[in-house]
Parts: structure tokens; C-alpha cells; sequence
């Protein structure tokens, strides 16, 4: 049925490639049914609880209405997330779609502790539920489950579409609810058969379940909005299409920002031969960041670093520090000489991983030092070794 959906609001009206507008309008449309199918199995639970006394199925109904809110959220980041940039806001409002889900994820975690407490509640005061309409019942939960099955296909089949944290967080919520409603359906037919009263139980481990899957959301969604690193498997993409180009001689200090799952910015230092025209080098890099661009809808910015190929002492001094770094399994790049009367400046950039920032110093030191034993310099030329310390990319 969502592919029907699907055709008449959007392919029809969007039948390009995935864009600003056709990426929110599966947003709306998702949420548009998540309000509307949460609001009919509130009422339907309340309904069906109130009835037969059931504590866990008026929970289980009060759990839609607040997924229906949260729907409603949803359907209120993606609108927001819309908002063309301002100059308050200059890479837009895409971020709203994260604070979105990160609401979502919060009521999961509030909804998991108040069935926690009332199931512990039911536990304690022996309660038991009116099983005198017992197949009605079991079909209108039966019913339930399947509409909240169907739900977590279309959260799930949108957040694949669009990458949205709010689909993926919609989609956990759908599936807890599934569940929930089914343990709560088994413990009724338990119930029913032996007279044991199981639910109670059985729904304080399913908010249990439920909490953990709430603050995992949670922490997902808290470390997008800080700023996550991208994956290395995206960072090799990157750096091998720019490399691609028989001109740029290296590529490092890849920087990618996120401001929204469809709003990326990156910059990146590409090295080429220090003998080229600056024009030329200047077109060669325009194109690369449009192609970018146009190909993966990212904003790249490319610093040029000029890169001496021909320069005896250049070559000379850095296949000594690339025999002593190398030696140390680490990386360097922006290597580059200046020539003074009665002295040479080397600089470069060293590469050490994150964890061992701390003893920077002390390598640092090191390698000025094995370079210095490497050299053994007897003329009067004043070596300064000017290194300084970046991360993995």
C-alpha cells in the first residue's frame, strides 16, 4: 500500500533524483501516517483496556498517543528542516531533523520507565484482567500488531530511502510496539488457558528492552549532533576519486561537516607539482569540486599545496625523514624546504593517530633527533626542523 502512496505523493510529483524537496516530502508522508495510525490504535486500545481492565493494554494505548505526538514532531522537523538558509542560520536548518529524533528516542525512554513502573505496580497488587470477551479482544490486538508491523516497513523502507535518524528512530518505536502488544496478547491467551498471570511480568522485561533501545537512539542521534567522524571507508572513497586526476601528486587533512543528512561541506589539501601554472591548477581544482558537487551533492573546498619534484636537496631531506617516519609508522605530508645562506628550514606536517596525542612531544623530539644523527652535518649549515603534529584523518 505505501508504494501506492508512494507513487500519488511523491515519484509523481518528484520523478527526478533524490532531492531537498522529494527527501522531505517522504518525511511528511511517513509521519502523515504515523499520526494518523497511531491516533486510531490509541483510541482503539483505550477502548478495548477500559472495557476488559486492563492496565497493560490502556499503557500500551497511552504508548500510541504518544507516538502519534512524536509523529507529529517528525512531521515538524522535516517541515522546519525545509527552511531555506538565513543569515542566522547559513547552512540551513537541516539539524532539526536530528533534535527531531533525539525527541523520539527521549519519549521511547520515558514511555519504557512508565510501563516499567506500572508493570511493577500490577506485580505487586495481584491485578487481573476481565478475560470474559476474550476473542474480541485477541482480534483487536491481533489487528494492532499487524498496522504496527506495517508502520515499521514504512519507517524502515524511508529511512533507507532518505537516511533520516527520525525514520530509524520511528521504525525501533514501531517495532518495541509490535512487541509489546504481542507479549501482551500472549500472556491474555496464557492467561485465558491456565489462569496465570503473566503479563505483568512479561511487560516489565519488554520496557526493559525498550529503555536500552531508547538510549541507544539516544546516544546515536546526541553523537550526530556533537559532530561524528566519518567512516574510513568514506574517506578512502574520497581521497581515491580526487587522486584519480593525474595532476594531483597527494591528497590530506580531510575535513568533512554534516549540517543535515543532505548538507555536507568538505575540504581537503591536494598537492601538485609547485612548477605548474597557477591558472592551470586553479581549473584543474574548480572542476574536481564541481564534479563533487554535481555527483555527491558535497560542498568540497580544496587547498592547493605546491610540491617541489625537481629540487635535488628537497628530494635529498625528505627521503631521510621519510626513512625515519615510515621506520615509526607514521605518515607526514606538506614537506617542503627553505634555503637560507647558512641554514635550512625543513617543515612538514607528522601524522600520529589521536590516542597517543599525549606523548606528541616527546616524538616530535625523537624524530628531530634521528635526523640530526642522520645528517652528521660538517659544514656550517644550520639545520631547523619545524614539525607540526596532526591527527588521522
Amino acid at each position: 500500500m505505501f508504494k501506492l502512496f508512494e507513487h500519488l505523493f511523491i515519484t509523481k510529483k518528484y520523478p527526478d533524483k533524490m532531492d531537498d524537496n522529494k527527501r522531505v516530502a517522504y518525511g511528511l508522508l511517513s509521519s502523515t501516517i504515523g499520526i494518523i495510525c497511531n491516533v486510531f490504535l490509541c483510541i482503539l486500545k483505550l477502548i478495548v483496556g477500559i472495557i476488559f481492565a486492563s492496565i497493560s493494554v490502556i499503557t500500551d494505548g497511552l504508548n500510541n498517543l504518544s507516538d502519534s505526538a512524536s509523529s507529529i514532531v517528525g512531521l515538524i522537523g522535516f517541515k522546519l528542516s525545509k527552511k531555506s538558509p538565513d543569515e542566522n542560520h547559513p547552512y540551513g536548518h537541516e539539524r532539526i531533523e536530528y533534535i527531531s529524533a533525539l525527541f523520539v528516542s527521549c519519549s521511547i525512554i520515558v514511555l519504557s520507565i512508565i510501563l516499567a513502573k506500572t508493570s511493577i505496580e500490577k506485580i505487586i497488587n495481584h491485578s487481573n484482567m476481565d478475560l470474559s470477551k476474550f476473542y474480541l479482544v485477541v482480534i483487536l490486538l491481533v489487528v494492532s500488531i499487524c498496522i504496527k508491523m506495517w508502520m515499521m516497513y514504512v519507517y524502515r523502507y524511508v529511512y533507507k530511502k532518505i537516511d533520516s535518524l527520525t525514520s530509524k528512530a520511528s521504525s525501533q518505536d514501531s517495532l518495541n510496539d509490535v512487541i509489546a502488544t504481542s507479549i501482551i496478547l500472549v500472556s491474555l491467551i496464557i492467561a485465558y488457558y491456565t489462569n496465570i498471570a503473566l503479563d505483568a511480568y512479561l511487560a516489565l522485561g519488554l520496557a526493559l528492552y525498550m529503555l536500552v533501545g531508547g538510549i541507544k537512539l539516544a546516544i546515536e542521534t546526541i553523537s550526530v549532533l556533537i559532530g561524528e567522524a566519518t567512516s574510513k571507508e568514506d574517506i578512502k572513497t574520497i581521497e581515491k576519486e580526487i587522486l584519480s586526476n593525474d595532476n594531483i601528486l597527494g591528497v590530506h587533512d580531510l575535513f568533512i561537516h554534516k549540517y543535515g543528512p543532505n548538507k555536507t561541506f568538505a575540504s581537503i589539501h591536494c598537492e601538485m607539482d609547485a612548477s605548474m601554472n597557477m591558472v592551470d591548477c586553479h581549473n584543474i581544482i574548480d572542476a574536481i569540486e564541481r564534479d563533487f558537487k554535481a555527483k555527491h551533492n558535497i560542498s568540497l573546498t580544496i587547498h592547493i599545496d605546491p610540491v617541489e619534484k625537481e629540487d635535488s636537496d628537497t628530494i635529498f631531506y625528505k627521503n631521510i625523514i621519510t626513512t625515519i617516519v615510515t621506520k615509526h609508522e607514521y605518515k607526514f605530508h606538506d614537506f617542503r624546504i627553505v634555503k637560507g645562506t647558512n641554514y635550512i628550514k625543513i617543515l612538514f606536517d607528522l601524522v600520529i593517530p589521536y590516542k597517543m596525542n599525549n606523548e606528541s612531544e616527546q616524538i616530535v623530539k625523537s624524530i628531530k633527533e634521528e635526523f640530526m644523527r642522520e645528517i652528521e652535518s660538517k659544514d656550517n649549515i644550520n639545520y631547523q626542523l619545524i614539525i607540526d603534529v596532526d591527527n588521522d584523518e
